[in-house]
Order: C-alpha cells, then structure tokens, then sequence
C-alpha cells in the first residue's frame, strides 16, 4: 500500500495484514502460530521451570504503596507473598502522619489496618480476573469496583459495605471501566456500544433497581469517547466526549448529581 500526505509518499508493505478476515492473513498467523509451538515445544520442562524462577525471583512480591490521605484515612495497596493480585488496605490518619512512610506510620500505630478489600478472593474460581478501577464513595463507608472475568473489557460493578464487608444488591452489567460517586447516594457509570465504545453516562440510585437507573448523556458521533473523573475539588463530576482532533465537557455538581 502506498500513502501520500504532504507530498510524502510512504510504501507500507505489511498493510495487508490488518485485513484479519483475508484468507492470506488468516494463513500467515496460522503458519505463525504453529511455529511459536514449534519452539516452545523444544523448551524442556527444566528451562521453563528455571525461566519462570528466575521471572517470579526479579519480582518483590511483598510490597506497599505509599498512602494517599482521603479524608479520615489514608489508602494504599499491599502484595504479600504468593499473591497475585494486591489487596487494598486503609488506616486512621493521624497528625503527625504527613511525609511519613508506611513503615513509620506503622510504628507509630501498630493497630488500626483495615482489608477493606481483597483482589486475591475475588479472582478466586475465575480463570482470568481485572479489576479495572475502585471508587470510594465521599463518606468513606463503602467502595464501587469494576470487574472482568472473561478478558473481553466488559465488566460488572459491585458495591461493597466497608464496615461489614458485605456485597450489597447493586449489580450493575455491561459496564466500560469508567466509574464516580455523585454522592453518597449515586453512581454515575459508562456502557459500551457494539464497537466498545464508551457511548453512553448512566446514574444508578444506590439500593434501587438497575432498571430503573437513568441515562444521563448519549454521545452519536461515534469518532467521540466519553469518559469521566471527579474535580480536584471534589465539587464536580466532570464528563468529557473527545475525539482524535477536538472536545467537550460538561460539568455535574456533586451536591446536586
């Protein structure tokens, strides 16, 4: 294939290969794939034993995030040994906190670590697992999370009660991994349309009926993107519908959702 732009021309001899339903392409992947096979099959058990050690051994399994102060408590994430996936923990903050490592701060208050959830028992059964975002709602008493168990980058929202760990009702399906608290009350979530895109802003009301949940925004133009994020201030959701070249946005009071 050859391009012209501004007087430059580009010869592109592997364009074809983006047409994956053409026969040629379907054949030069297949004729690829067996060939990684091929190789792989060569490796004794012992090298890839050996490979992954030596893999796994230039991870630190067991790790903490630096903590980020929201409100009453400070955030972060921590591995242990043998996890897969981290597991997110809050404490009390304190004055005298501020500038602290975790390990300080630990010293200072041994007690008080709270497990508020755990990426690792929620990917139990599943043979693939993302958690794509976890949300917090303003008053800090429950967390929104979005999941995928299949890898297709669809997922479902769940609503968890940090102070008993219970998994409310509120289930919400074929979600985008876009996800903010209005308030305390609602949800605001993105869904996808027939080619992934994040088209449409719905507002679920916590402890109601997912069909009775409201669409608040529908982008046509399918060269847009919506997407959404809380203001820094914290008084505004601010919801964005952007292309490659231009953009908009809108604000959402969050007194008023």
């Amino acid at each position: 294939m050859t391009r012209t732009a501004f007087d430059d021309t580009c010869v592109d001899d592997y364009a074809w290969l983006r047409d994956k339903e053409d026969p040629a392409v379907r054949a030069h992947m297949q004729a690829e794939r067996e060939h990684a096979e091929a190789v792989i099959a060569a490796c004794t058990h012992d090298l890839r034993e050996r490979l992954y050690a030596e893999m796994r051994g230039r991870i630190k399994e067991d790790e903490r995030s630096l903590p980020v102060k929201d409100g009453p408590w400070l955030y972060y994430t921590l591995t242990e040994i043998g996890d897969e996936y981290p597991r997110h923990c809050r404490r009390p903050w304190q004055p005298g906190h501020e500038g602290l490592e975790l390990d300080a701060i630990e010293a200072l208050d041994p007690s008080g670590e709270q497990l508020y959830l755990d990426e690792n028992q929620l990917a139990e059964d599943h043979e693939y697992f993302d958690l794509s975002v976890l949300a917090v709602s303003t008053d800090h008493r429950l967390c929104a999370y979005a999941i995928d168990t299949t890898g297709d980058e669809v997922y479902e929202v769940h609503v968890r009660d940090l102070d008993g760990g219970v998994i409310l009702d509120d289930r919400l399906e074929g979600c985008a991994d876009e996800l903010v608290w209005g308030d305390d009350r609602w949800l605001f979530y993105m869904r996808l349309d027939e080619r992934h895109r994040p088209w449409q802003l719905w507002r679920h009301h916590l402890g109601h009926d997912p069909a009775e949940d409201v669409l608040v925004f529908q982008e046509d133009d399918d060269r847009f993107f919506l997407s959404i994020h809380r203001s820094r201030s914290d008084a505004f959701l601010v919801l964005s519908s952007a292309s490659h070249t231009s953009g908009e946005q809108w604000l959402i009071p969050t007194a008023d959702p």
